[in-house]
This record gives C-alpha cells, structure tokens and sequence, in this order.
C-alpha cells in the first residue's frame, strides 16, 4: 500500500490506537471502532485491488452498516432485485472494458 491509501491507513491506525489507549480494549467493540475499522478494510480491499474506480465502489460497500444503507428499510425483494442489477451492471463494465470474455468466447476455449 503507498501514497494516499498508506496515509490514511495510518492515520486511522493511530486513532484507533488512540481510542484503545484512552478507553481500553472496549474500544473496539464502539460504533466509533466500527467506522474506523469498516473504512481500514475498505482501504486494503481497494488497494489490493488496484485502487480504480471500480475496486473503489466495490470495497465502499464495506463501509455501510447493515441497516444504515438506502435500502434497509426495503423488502428482501426489492434488495435482492438491486443487488441482481447491480452485479450485472458490473460485469457490463467489465465486458466493455474488455476484462471478461462473453459466452461465445468462453466455448471455443
């Protein structure tokens, strides 16, 4: 991990170990702990990825907490409907970026 990524893992390490030194190890069991920690991953999710857009708007998912996202309040329907779309809409970026072969091309492999 190097540049801005590097930098801001560090800087919510030396939070995180902050809040540890002044409340103790039941700091990481706070809501605070878990923005910080669910924003860490995302940040070594992204930078293992490659840190583009698209490994960006894959590794942010991590950051909402289970009910606080746009669609908490929607039916099990509804939110698997959006999740359906948005998995097809990623592999259509990824075909039109040339990253994933389409059926035909798969059968003459």
């Amino acid at each position: 991990m190097s540049g801005h990524n590097n930098r801001e893992a560090r800087t919510i390490a030396r939070a995180l170990e902050l809040g540890v030194s002044k409340f103790g190890a039941a700091y990481f069991g706070s809501k605070s702990a878990e923005v910080q920690l669910r924003r860490l991953l995302a940040i070594m999710v992204a930078a293992a990825s490659g840190s583009t857009a698209e490994a960006w708007r894959g590794a942010s998912q991590l950051e909402d907490f289970p009910g606080d996202g746009i669609g908490a309040n929607l039916p099990a329907v509804v939110q698997k409907s959006l999740r359906e779309s948005l998995k097809l809409e990623y592999q259509l970026e990824a075909l039109l970026a040339g990253k994933m072969l389409d059926k035909g091309e798969k059968n003459k492999k």
